[in-house]
């Protein structure tokens, strides 16, 4: 009997198990909402802080000056236009031509012409539209309250004695000036002091070194003045009370002396006076 050929494969079955490989779904890790547990995210810092400071620190030159101008011609525009009378003016003669082209097409068509354009379903606000608006409000909300405590806080010296600065100027010139002026000139400022600090920041920062450094002697200068005269007061004090406290005692004893009856007009026990 011939030796059978051996067949290594004859009991290996080549047939792939069922598996089911589900794949997770990658997230974007710079993606807005993103948190990992490695990095957790800061509760004190959103991203309008980034926004702001790109904006107004012309990072992007062209976004800032249109933002610049848009918010500019807002202002005037809101000064020396009727907004609101012009909105108005605008919804009646809207509503007005659409009634008239429904009253118009029913004699003619049967149906008005607005029916006929009329949408099978009118349009609605989807709800993560709405869920991500008040998503932004709720972070603006809380950058403002943020950066106001860190102002009131002082967190940062600078940051304050400025906030107290302009907050001052304001208070006397709403006095000389309309709001919508006031406005225009926030506006401009807040959208050329921060440009202004970056072009010349050495020099900036080298004036208010020696104004600092030169407060700061002022202050020593007065302090150790005022530390002088006290030393000199209290000394003075002091002297003065020593003395008034050794004329007190003199008095006190001059006054015993007088009314201390002496030895010699002290009556004897047998009634008679001893000299």
């Amino acid at each position: 009997m011939a030796d059978e050929p051996l067949n290594l494969h004859s009991n290996v079955d080549f047939t792939p198990p069922d598996v089911n490989i589900t794949k997770k779904k990658e997230r974007n890790p710079f993606a807005p909402g993103h948190q990992t547990d490695a990095v957790p995210k800061d509760p004190t810092v959103t991203h309008f802080h980034s926004f702001f400071y790109d904006t107004f620190t012309w990072k992007y030159p062209r976004t800032t000056g249109l933002l610049f101008a848009s918010s500019l011609a807002f202002l005037l525009l809101g000064h020396y236009v009727n907004i609101l009378r012009y909105a108005f003016k605008g919804a009646y003669i809207t509503f007005a031509a659409t009634a008239a082209f429904e009253y118009l097409g029913r004699p003619t068509t049967g149906t008005g012409f607005m029916t006929q354009v009329r949408p099978q379903r009118y349009y609605t606000i989807p709800r993560e539209n709405l869920e991500m608006v008040f998503a932004e409000i709720h972070e603006f909300l809380n950058f403002v309250v943020l950066e106001f405590q860190r102002v009131i806080f002082v967190e940062n010296l600078t940051v304050t004695m400025a906030s107290f600065v302009f907050s001052l100027i304001g208070y006397f010139l709403v006095k000389f000036m309309p709001i919508w002026s006031l406005l225009i000139l926030a506006d401009v400022l807040l959208f050329t002091v921060p440009l202004v600090y970056l072009q010349n920041q050495d020099l900036i920062d080298h004036h208010i070194n020696q104004a600092s450094a030169a407060a700061t002697g002022q202050i020593q200068n007065a302090r150790s003045l005022a530390e002088k005269h006290t030393a000199d007061y209290s000394a003075k004090a002091k002297t003065y009370a020593n003395d008034l406290t050794g004329k007190l005692v003199s008095v006190y004893q001059d006054r015993q002396k007088i009314t201390k009856p002496s030895d010699a007009s002290v009556p004897s026990q047998d009634g008679s006076h001893t000299t």
